[in-house]
């Protein structure tokens, strides 16, 4: 089931709960069985800080925000930070110009997403 859209998202980490505002949620980075959050804060040096859970990246694929869409099997990005979708590569500002690619599984729902799906 697809979340509600909402305005924040709390983060539960083996330090506490984190409140996040999910316009500010860059991507998620999966890992195996740990998945990394980057979420944008100008005041960083960087521009972003991580924040790291013990999950799969399945368990945020639908519970987040209808924003934030699995592109492929490590990566679910937030479409607002995307800066360059070329073919089947995407582009976001933070962290450092980060290009992941759309894999042919995801491909045809992130085009459905953005309303670049072709008429038949």
């Amino acid at each position: 089931m697809k979340a509600q859209p909402g305005t924040w998202y709390t983060i539960g980490t083996n330090k506490g709960r984190k409140p996040v505002k999910i316009a500010n949620i860059i991507m998620l980075k999966g890992d195996g069985a740990s998945v990394t959050f980057y979420v944008l804060d100008e005041l960083e040096k960087l521009g972003y800080y991580c924040i790291s859970v013990g999950k799969h990246l399945k368990c945020f694929e639908d519970a987040i925000h209808p924003d934030l869409v699995r592109i492929n099997q490590k990566h679910i990005v937030n479409l607002n930070h995307v800066i360059l979708l070329v073919k089947k590569t995407v582009q976001m500002r933070l962290p450092q110009n980060y290009r992941a690619d759309i894999t042919d599984t995801y491909c045809k729902a992130v085009q459905a997403i953005l309303g670049l799906s072709r008429a038949a």
